[in-house]
């Protein structure tokens, strides 16, 4: 090509009324004229070798590869066409028509690409509007055009995500939310406006990812507008992390005795059925403990309620301390306690309600006055299906057991159904 040649074609790039840019095989910006950087706000020699994906990150994802099965629209092999939403330098939304047409060599290898960008008719107020409203709304708002991109994100999303413009758009959404799925038809638009089934307005928790790697539940929403005649998704995103948390703190509250932190009766009643019916099918033991404090309501008169909620709350920690992993201690009512351990046979349920009366007995008589009759505790042990066979009657025949305790002298082990050599014998040393 003759000097007078290149000058006159130069001429023509920087006269022609659209943004033309022009790149190199690995995607490096050479060519860069007026229009682009009137309509992009970059200067051509700002934008010079830099990556076309740095600069117009909306073709980030431009195929280079060739990979028929890849889902961006861009490629340097093929020749296409779409009406997107970008960001300029000043973050400004911008809808354009959008063009690449492959440059190849003389075997017709791809050498290059050229890029056209011409901006769809404006209407600055509009745009403004549009901006405010955004804006204003106090959730997370992304704007995603008919290719699945991401083409305007509010600042509320900008908080919620860590990314900027200029970061985040023409990016697909699975950046923010990485198990997202497009439907096998491969409609991405349709997958989009109704994933696995959504309809418009209706929502759906999903994880979504920051910028720095964390994870979050989100609530996202979703609706279809059309502006100039682009059809573009609204995607509204509520952070769900505080409600979590505040229904596992309701949870634990519904579940929790708020004295000890031990289950309350509630959670044995629901979990006492399941683990019921695990032990049916295993065919292995199924442990009920029952466990009351005895001439507890003479400390609590002499000494006060403040006395008898701290030796309640060091029971409590003293069964907590003593349950395996998937046995259940709970407060189940008063001074009653009550321990669900399962596949635990007899032999082993024994030994360890034993441990649990001498360590009791251990902190009362360092916890209370020498002239207060010594706080003690009985104990009722009954076995799925050696004792009964239902929930109801598994308790009914521990606490049968617990009251043959008391009968007997309190501060022992009485074992269901078991009325004379059950129970194993408290230390001799006068305090019944």
């Amino acid at each position: 090509m003759q000097p007078s040649e290149r000058t006159a074609y130069a001429w023509l790039i920087q006269s022609m009324g659209d943004a033309l840019i022009a790149t190199d095989a690995s995607l490096r910006i050479r060519v860069w004229n007026r229009a682009a950087e009137a309509l992009y706000g970059w200067q051509a020699k700002e934008v010079q070798g830099r990556s076309v994906g740095e600069v117009i990150p909306i073709l980030g994802c431009l195929d280079t590869v060739h990979d028929p099965d890849q889902l961006c629209t861009f490629s340097l092999h093929a020749s296409w066409r779409a009406v997107v939403m970008q960001c300029g330098r000043d973050s400004a939304a911008l809808q354009v028509d959008l063009s690449g047409q492959p440059i190849r060599d003389g075997q017709g290898s791809p050498v290059g690409l050229v890029v056209v960008s011409r901006p769809i008719a404006r209407y600055p107020q509009t745009e403004v509007l549009y901006q405010e409203l955004l804006e204003a709304v106090p959730d997370a708002l992304l704007v995603l055009n008919d290719d699945g991109a991401v083409a305007v994100i509010n600042s509320q999303a900008q908080q919620l995500f860590g990314y900027k413009p200029s970061e985040i758009v023409g990016r697909p959404l699975e950046v923010l939310f990485p198990a997202w799925r497009q439907k096998e038809s491969g409609d991405q638009r349709a997958a989009l406006i109704n994933p696995g089934g959504m309809e418009q307005g209706s929502g759906v928790e999903v994880m979504a990812r920051r910028k720095d790697g964390s994870e979050f539940a989100a609530d996202i929403r979703m609706n279809t507008i059309s502006i100039g005649g682009a059809l573009l998704v609204i995607v509204a995103i509520h952070d769900m992390t505080d409600r979590r948390r505040m229904e596992q703190e309701l949870r634990h509250t519904a579940l929790h005795d708020p004295l000890t932190g031990l289950y309350n009766r509630r959670y044995v009643d629901e979990s006492l059925e399941r683990e019921l019916a695990r032990a049916s099918r295993s065919g292995r033991a199924l442990t009920v403990m029952m466990l009351d404090l005895d001439h507890f309501k003479e400390l609590n008169d002499s000494l006060g309620h403040p006395a008898g909620d701290m030796l309640l709350r060091e029971v409590g920690l003293i069964l907590q301390r003593s349950t395996r992993r998937g046995d259940i201690a709970c407060r189940y009512g008063g001074d009653e306690f009550l321990l669900l351990l399962p596949e635990t046979p007899l032999e082993d349920a024994l030994r360890r309600a034993d441990d649990l009366r001498r360590r009791i007995d251990e902190l009362a008589r360092n916890r209370q006055p020498s002239a207060l009759q010594p706080v003690t505790v009985s104990i009722g042990v009954a076995i799925f299906p050696d004792h009964a066979l239902t929930a109801g009657g598994l308790i009914a025949a521990a606490d049968a057991a617990l009251y043959g305790a008391k009968v007997a002298g309190r501060d022992r082990v009485m074992i269901a159904c078991d009325s004379d050599n059950a129970a194993l014998p408290a230390p001799s040393d006068g305090r019944r």
